[in-house]
Formats: C-alpha cells, sequence, structure tokens
C-alpha cells in the first residue's frame, strides 16, 4: 500500500512517502503544496494522511482536489483538524481556516457541485477532551452533539476519512 503524508512535519507516517514545505521536516519531498500541483502523477497512492494542515492553507479545496487527483480510485484520505470550537483552532496565527464537521462534509459527493473531486465519508469522529462532552456525545450523538452543545464543551479535533469516488 503506498501512503502519502502531507505536511509530515517531524512525525511522518512510518512507510509513507512525507510531503513539507519546511527544510528541517522528515519529508522525503519539499513542495510548496499550497500553489499548484503536488509532484506526483495522477493515481499514485492508495491512502493520504493530512494531519493538522487542511487548516494552513489559503485554498482548502485546492488541498483537497489534489488529494482526489492523486489518489487511486477507492483509495482514502484521512484529515485531521482543530475544531473551530477549540482554542487550539484559534490559538494559532497560521490558520487560515476554522473547521466543524459540516465543512468538511460539503466534500462528499453529495455536495459537491464545484469542485474538481468526489468523496463519499467512511468516518467522521469528533474528538472531545472532557467527560461531559464524551458523554453528551454518546448519548445525543456526534451532529447533535455538535450543533447544540459544543459551544459549551469544545469539540478538540475532527478526524474525517472519506474515499476518492469517480468522477
Amino acid at each position: 500500500m503506498r501512503i502519502l503524508d502531507i505536511g509530515c512535519g517531524p512525525n511522518k507516517v512510518t512507510g509513507a512517502i512525507g510531503m513539507d514545505h519546511h527544510p528541517d521536516s522528515q519529508a522525503d519531498v519539499l513542495a510548496d503544496f499550497e500553489h499548484g500541483h503536488f509532484p506526483f502523477a495522477d493515481e499514485s497512492f492508495d491512502h493520504v494522511e493530512c494531519s493538522h494542515v487542511i487548516e494552513h492553507v489559503r485554498s482548502p479545496v485546492r488541498l483537497m482536489e489534489e488529494c482526489w487527483r492523486v489518489l487511486k480510485t477507492g483509495g482514502t484520505l484521512k484529515v485531521k483538524t482543530p475544531h473551530y470550537t477549540h482554542w487550539t483552532s484559534w490559538g494559532d496565527p497560521t490558520h487560515y481556516h476554522h473547521f466543524g464537521s459540516h465543512a468538511l462534509r460539503q466534500f462528499t459527493w453529495e455536495s459537491t457541485v464545484y469542485y474538481k473531486c468526489r468523496y463519499s465519508m467512511v468516518s467522521l469522529d469528533l474528538r472531545c477532551s472532557t467527560l461531559p462532552s464524551r458523554l453528551l456525545k454518546v448519548l445525543l450523538g456526534q451532529e447533535r452533539f455538535e450543533r447544540s452543545f459544543s459551544k459549551f464543551f469544545p469539540i478538540r479535533e475532527i478526524i474525517a476519512e472519506f474515499r476518492k469516488e469517480p468522477m
């Protein structure tokens, strides 16, 4: 299985090809993935990891389109990002965007109208830090908890897994 770790930093996924813009990272490939294409052929990877990257790029749509381009059909993309209700989303001045689950669902085939990509949602996990928030999430379900209670009990992180669907 061929894996691409975008924005790998110092903690590259074992066995993956790491791509980062920073020369002090563990990247195998240095690239400015903010602009232009990734330096890989179409359908080169079975899986793409994108951990704490999407909030740092000016165009999340372009990032998701490039991930789709380099993924094999049926391949998976895992996106991790701070939830907009958590202080870590707002505490980093290099974050351009702040995400909730609804924003990430916009990349699924049901919602993708203007994008050059088509994904289906494999899984979505809203990670909570406190016991009350974890209990409410279980009792109410993730969507209802996020809509009604995340302003009182912030969600730390979103982990979404997508599958590449054909256009």
